[in-house]
């Protein structure tokens, strides 16, 4: 058996470790070996680098921009909170003028339905118990409303001139009816020390009897 391995094909990997490298002068030629390039050393710490005079323009530029525009919002925001100049024109009130009217030119006769018809309730009638010990008429309020409901095909300034009146009139009844003052007495001289005295000494906290 010997015969078929000698006649075998030589082990490939036997026959590479012995192949040698060709070492002719024409393969040097070809294939120059180049020599190992040297990287160039880093510095541990490189220094940190100016900004550039265009960027610090610009930086400039941009805060005279904002501080431009800041001053500009302020001029318009604080007139808000000054005080009001005095100007030299003074207004001068005509004596054609209308006075201002010291009682209401306007009614609302949803508002007055709305008093005569709680007034008219139950709840309303509770309350004036509540407050004045007693049942309150309420014609009142449903005079006012009758009279807005009148009023309402009037033009504007006779309509005006109509409820304007009315609030008069009723405020000289109001004026003129009792008031509370009627309620406590006038005090005619001060009171003198009124803390001073002992409740128990004037008897007014005496001990009823059992």
């Amino acid at each position: 058996m010997q015969w078929w391995w000698s006649s075998g094909s030589k082990d490939p990997l036997n026959s590479s470790a012995m192949e040698t490298p060709d070492s002719s002068p024409e393969s040097l030629s070809a294939n120059p070996s180049s020599p190992p390039k040297s990287s160039p050393a880093t510095p541990s710490s490189a220094p940190d680098a100016e900004p550039r005079p265009e960027l610090r323009e610009q930086a400039r530029a941009a805060y005279r921009e904002a501080m431009r525009k800041t001053e500009t919002d302020l001029s318009e925001f604080m007139p808000v909170f000054s005080d009001p100049q005095p100007t030299g024109s003074h207004s001068v009130a005509h004596p054609d003028d209308p006075p201002l009217a010291p009682f209401p030119r306007h009614m609302s006769c949803r508002d007055a339905f709305d008093a005569a018809f709680y007034c008219q309730s139950l709840g309303g009638q509770f309350n004036s118990v509540y407050r004045y010990g007693t049942m309150r008429s309420c014609s009142e309020h449903w005079a006012q409303f009758w009279f807005c409901m009148r009023t309402r095909g009037r033009n504007a300034e006779r309509k005006a001139e109509l409820i304007e009146d009315f609030y008069r009139k009723k405020n000289e009844r109001l004026v003129s009816g009792p008031s509370s003052n009627d309620v406590w007495e006038e005090r005619t001289e001060r009171v003198q020390r009124a803390f001073d005295w002992d409740p128990d000494e004037a008897g007014i906290l005496e001990k009823s009897p059992k």
